[in-house]
This record gives C-alpha cells, structure tokens and sequence, in this order.
C-alpha cells in the first residue's frame, strides 16, 4: 500500500470515530436535560428547570443514587462502582442517559456506553442509569414530553 493510501485509510477512520463521537443520542428538540435530581428516603424527584417527577425506588437504589450525588464510594465497592471499572477496563465510557417513557408501572430508560469504534445503546431502569452516570458525570436527560405529562411544578 502507498503512503497516500495508508494515509487515506487512518483519515477515513478517524473521521469515522470523530462521527461517533459528535452523535445526538437525545436531541434537545425532544430531550431536556436533567437539573433536578433530589432523594428523600426512597423517593426521587427528578427533572428540568421547574417541573419535575416525582418517583419511588428500592433504599438500595436511592442510597446508590445519594452516594453519587454526594461523591461516595461506601466502605466496600456497590455494583454500579464495579460496572465504571469494567468499563474503564475496556476503553468504554458512560455517555449520557435518557428517561425515555413509561407505561402502567415502569419508567424506561436508555444508557449509552461508548468505545473508541463502538456505541451501545441499553435498556436500564433509571435509577440504575441514574446511579451509573452520576459516578462518572455523564449527563442525564428525560424526554421533554414525558415530563410535560408526569412532571408536576415545583417553583
């Protein structure tokens, strides 16, 4: 292979991880991001601007949650600490996260993962995804409908 081939080959793929990395996974046309993540025992309040949802998860959980709001490793490692240094392991990094939906008794959400080639995408309750991103500061977001819906005003 020629020179200039070689070095059309590592500018195709440069251009190619640039592209990956420059990705809208939650555009701001249909996602909000989130500035509004409190814990109060077991419930969670979480949202944008002056609306926010009002939800309830396991103590496990919100401990999880409260621990990475407030930057604390507990005495021993939880399974979200273990998840960021697999991931750190692989070349692979927590994105950001969306609130997507819900339905009778579920809120949805996805996390996105990244590796220099590669981006998966993954369905994870929130507070798991939540707990995730507030270890390693990926932003958060939540569909600006889905708060329009379940949100209730707290200005």
């Amino acid at each position: 292979m020629s020179k200039l081939s070689a070095v059309v080959v590592i500018f195709v793929i440069l251009l190619g991880l640039y592209g990956i990395a420059q990705v809208d996974y939650f555009p701001s046309d249909e996602y909000v991001e989130i500035d509004i993540l409190e814990v109060e025992g077991t419930t969670l309040a979480i949202g944008s601007g002056c609306k926010a949802m009002i939800a309830e998860t396991s103590e496990e959980r919100a401990e999880s949650i409260h621990y990475g709001l407030v930057g604390v490793i507990e005495d021993r490692p939880t399974i979200y600490d273990g998840f960021v240094e697999v991931l750190d392991t692989y070349d692979m990094e927590i994105v950001s996260m969306a609130i997507e939906g819900r339905d009778d008794s579920f809120y949805y959400s996805n996390l996105v993962l990244q590796s220099p080639t590669k981006v998966l995408k993954i369905d994870m309750k929130p507070s798991d995804a939540i707990a995730l991103c507030l270890r390693v500061n990926a932003t958060m977001y939540i569909k600006r409908e889905l708060l329009e819906l379940d949100g209730v005003d707290i200005c």
